[in-house]
């Protein structure tokens, strides 16, 4: 038998995995963990879930993001004007304003 990877042929001895109708050998199959979170019984991928060593460093991460949007920004500014550069800097004055929101949120909760 051939496998549908490397097209070597498999060894009868050897590990060998079949996905639908197609066999590949061992050396072209890796296996992965996926990560996901339950939170209250719902279930989330781990690219939707952020997790945070205390509101400080919520609040650094927020701080780096507007940095990072203010620089985005500039660099749109000094680009052509065109339909594009205008809308990426209204997003990110949009987003700005989100995040600056979001921090006087946090700001009270770091002083209580």
């Amino acid at each position: 038998m051939e496998c549908c990877g490397c097209r070597i042929g498999i060894n009868k001895e050897y590990n060998f995995y079949k996905v639908g109708d197609d066999f590949y050998c061992e050396n072209c199959v890796e296996e992965d963990y996926i990560t996901y979170y339950s939170v209250c019984g719902e279930h989330y991928e781990e690219d939707e879930v952020e997790a945070y060593n205390g509101v400080s460093d919520l609040i650094k991460r927020i701080n780096m993001n507007i940095e990072y949007r203010k620089r985005r920004i500039e660099y749109c500014q000094k680009q052509e004007k065109n339909e594009f550069n205008k809308s990426e800097i209204l997003y990110n004055q949009d987003k700005i304003k989100e995040l600056e929101k979001e921090l006087e949120e946090l700001k009270d909760w770091e002083s209580d």
